[in-house]
């Protein structure tokens, strides 16, 4: 909703057509890029949701592999 606000903001400005769809380009771009990113991120907690046993008294696979992955990006 930002971005579609965002375009908006342009109809009161002098700028043409070209740049207005430059713009909307672009955004969609940015949005295709998180589109992607969420995906991937749903990608893998699906697959940590399916190895988690949850009468299990082991570990959380879930926590586990979060913790890694936090402590190899820091």
């Amino acid at each position: 909703m930002e971005e579609i606000k965002s375009l908006l903001s342009f109809r009161s400005s002098r700028v043409n057509c070209a740049q207005v769809r430059q713009l909307a380009q672009q955004k969609s771009q940015e949005i295709d890029h998180k589109i992607h990113q969420l995906s991937k991120i749903k990608e893998v907690l699906d697959e940590l949701s399916v190895k988690c046993k949850q009468d299990s008294d082991e570990s959380c696979p879930i926590l586990n592999t979060l913790e890694d992955w936090d402590e190899s990006n820091t």
